[in-house]
């Protein structure tokens, strides 16, 4: 499937340098690590709820990314390719031609309680369009009950 994808766009190139431009996203190579280091199921198995402190969080994962102190939240993100954007710009004496790799960005967000102990915890996707702090915020507020989301919860 990927190799058809990229004859049809070589095919389509020839058009583009005499009429204008061209972007397609192209689901290549998704799941590289681009920045930070994932957090997987199998690191987030000791999570116990009401049981294992930000201590021993911090032993096993290392320093959070991001660390509320008001909220208790600790946050460890990272972000993964989610395909590559392939472009072309045509012009009758020239153009160019580039690729930018698509990013999904991802967050491990744990909350602690007053003890210390992990309230709540969460693997979710970041929106691009909400900056970290209104992120963070947004996660803050949800109510619902201290539920387990790894391991085994996909992502």
């Amino acid at each position: 499937m990927v190799r058809s994808s990229w004859l049809r766009l070589l095919s389509v190139l020839p058009v583009v340098t005499l009429a204008g431009c061209l972007m397609v996203p192209l689901p290549v190579g998704r799941g590289q690590v681009l920045a930070g280091q994932p957090v997987i199921d199998a690191q987030m198995a000791f999570f116990r709820i009401g049981e294992t402190t930000a201590a021993e969080v911090q032993a096993k994962l290392g320093p959070a990314t991001v660390i509320w102190d008001e909220a208790r939240i600790h946050a460890y993100h990272w972000d993964l390719r989610g395909g590559v954007l392939v472009w072309a710009i045509g012009a009758p004496n020239g153009g160019a031609a580039g690729s930018i790799p698509l990013r999904t960005r991802h967050a491990l967000l744990i909350q602690f309680d007053e003890a210390g102990r992990v309230q709540r915890f969460e693997r979710v996707e970041r929106p691009w369009n909400q900056p970290y702090d209104a992120f963070l915020r947004n996660w803050a507020q949800k109510t619902s009950p201290p539920q387990l989301t790894a391991p085994g919860g996909g992502r």
